[in-house]
């Protein structure tokens, strides 16, 4: 996938050529789950899935990601991240714990 492509405008009479950046969807998978879907620049995913992962609190530290592999696809890219044992099951616990208190908030209401 390109980060950008061209397009032609009008500019004072006279065509001209305007660089436009590309959005894809970008799908964050830690070990074989799926875990968010973002709007992105399909440049720098590296950084890109580091940062988030760190921002996040998915790793406490950029040694915890052993890889990270960009699949593309019709309907855009999968980041394909593999995380340390240890920050996996943190991870897991804390999408536990969302759906439970998702579930809570929403059902109490009644």
């Amino acid at each position: 996938m390109k980060p950008s492509s061209q397009r032609t405008v009008w500019r004072e009479g006279r065509a001209a050529t305007d660089e436009l950046a590309e959005e894809v969807p970008v799908a964050f998978e830690y070990n074989g789950i799926s875990h968010a879907v973002m709007l992105a620049t399909p440049a720098d995913l590296e950084d890109f899935a580091v940062g988030f992962s760190l921002s996040e609190g998915i790793v406490a530290r950029r040694n915890d990601i052993f890889g990270i592999d960009a699949i593309e696809s019709a309907q855009g890219l999968t980041l394909k991240i593999e995380i340390a044992a240890g920050s996996f099951m943190h991870l897991k616990e804390r999408r536990r714990s969302l759906a439970g208190s998702s579930w809570r908030s929403c059902c109490s209401r009644v």
